[in-house]
């Protein structure tokens, strides 16, 4: 799993690869392109550049954790996100 960050008021120039195409930007224009109106805003993506999960605004520590482990493990592929925390008593 990479992390990547981005200021939203930032010109910085970053490349990315979302919905299987490889562009660049500003960190600002991505940020914009990517529809993030509040802060933080996690996104969670795979190596095609597809968005598996948002979790805009603030996250409990323990729901953040389960969220992460949500994606790492793939558990995307076979429940929601809601579903997953309900039953591993994240939140």
């Amino acid at each position: 799993m990479d992390v990547l960050r981005i200021l939203a008021e930032s010109n910085a120039r970053v490349k990315y690869r979302l919905d299987g195409k490889e562009g660049e930007s500003t960190e600002e224009d991505l940020a914009r392109a990517l529809g993030v109106r509040a802060y933080p805003h996690i996104i969670f993506y795979n190596s095609q550049g597809e968005i598996i999960l948002r979790i805009p605004g603030y996250a409990p520590p323990k729901t953040l954790t389960c969220a992460i482990r949500y994606v790492k493990e793939e558990f995307y592929k076979k429940e929601n996100i809601n579903q997953f925390l309900q039953r591993e008593g994240c939140v």
